[in-house]
């Protein structure tokens, strides 16, 4: 019991910290009210050297970089039609565009920076909230590819593998990658209206294909029956 307290205490003072910062400054209040009760629940040395703990982790992590840069360079993880996620070094950069991209593509381009708007009336679509929960820093236009290059990766096995006619072939890319196309632009809204794509996307057939890809690597090394036991 004692050292379930302890666990709890440091997670309430984790969770608080990163309120303090992530989500509004009010929150040190309270945060600085929880030390106080911690520190009279253990002893203060204990609590300094927690806080010192946290303090030594965050100067090893990456800090993001909220400013706009004309030129960046980094690796496309997410595309469709006419935008695409660049991850860059210590950013994530979603741009608009009119070029083709591919999942993995490694560019370098010049940009413009778009503004993102927030939600003018209540209950409204906040756009600057959308973009902290997907991890984004930069909203931009591609002015100019200076250059582009891509490697073959685990999306293009498995596209590689994908149904020969280009119909067939984009509902598996929809389904099965989360990249749609122009070629059924109008069945993805009917689906989208029916409810459809929520659907499959709760249906669990991705968890279930990881598990038997898992299953079969090990399934390698092991037999059957251990290799379950170990992906279960």
């Amino acid at each position: 019991m004692f050292i379930k307290l302890h666990l709890m205490y440091y997670a309430v003072t984790l969770f608080l910290i990163v309120l303090s910062f992530c989500v509004h400054q009010l929150f040190f209040v309270l945060l600085v009210l929880f030390l106080f009760f911690f520190i009279a629940k253990t002893s203060f040395f204990e609590v300094l050297a927690f806080l010192l703990c946290v303090s030594l982790i965050y100067t090893f992590i990456p800090q993001r970089d909220k400013e706009f840069h004309e030129i960046i360079e980094g690796k496309v993880v997410q595309c469709n039609e006419n935008s695409a996620i660049i991850q860059c070094d210590n950013q994530n950069v979603k741009v608009y565009h009119d070029v083709q991209f591919k999942y993995g593509d490694k560019v370098i381009m010049k940009i413009s920076e778009l503004e993102i708007n927030e939600q003018s009336n209540d209950n409204a679509f906040n756009e600057k909230i959308y973009y902290q929960s997907n991890d984004l820093d930069i909203k931009a236009k591609c002015i100019q590819i200076i250059k582009k290059s891509h490697s073959y990766n685990f999306v293009d096995f498995i596209e590689s593998r994908m149904s020969s006619h280009q119909v067939v072939k984009s509902y598996q890319r929809l389904f099965l990658l989360g990249i749609k196309d122009e070629l059924i632009e109008d069945e993805y809204q009917q689906l989208l209206s029916l409810s459809v794509v929520h659907l499959f996307a709760l249906s669990g057939m991705h968890l279930y294909y990881l598990k038997k890809f898992i299953s079969q690597i090990f399934s390698l090394v092991l037999n059957k029956e251990k290799s379950d036991i170990v992906v279960y």
